[in-house]
């Protein structure tokens, strides 16, 4: 399996992962985009209100769980979308 996205960059797989860094899955399923960009500029990027707000995206599984809290920080996927 080639371990590069579309611009070259080698992509960290969990057992590649420096310890306490979060990845954003997505990119191990689709890739990633540009390294510049974020994902809280993203269209698919929302906040779940509940008694707090948590960062979700539309393109992962949802569910009320921190373990699919989306991190704005993370660097955008191949499927990323500016907002408008």
């Amino acid at each position: 399996m080639n371990n590069t996205d579309l611009f070259g960059n080698q992509i960290l797989l969990k057992n590649q992962r420096v310890k306490g860094q979060r990845i954003n899955p997505m990119i191990t399923y689709y890739g990633a985009g540009s390294p510049d960009i974020k994902c809280g500029g993203c269209a698919f990027h929302y906040f779940k209100t509940l008694a707090n707000k948590y960062p979700k995206c539309s393109k992962r599984k949802c569910t009320s769980s921190p373990s699919t809290d989306h991190s704005s920080q993370f660097p955008v996927c191949s499927l990323y979308e500016p907002k408008n």
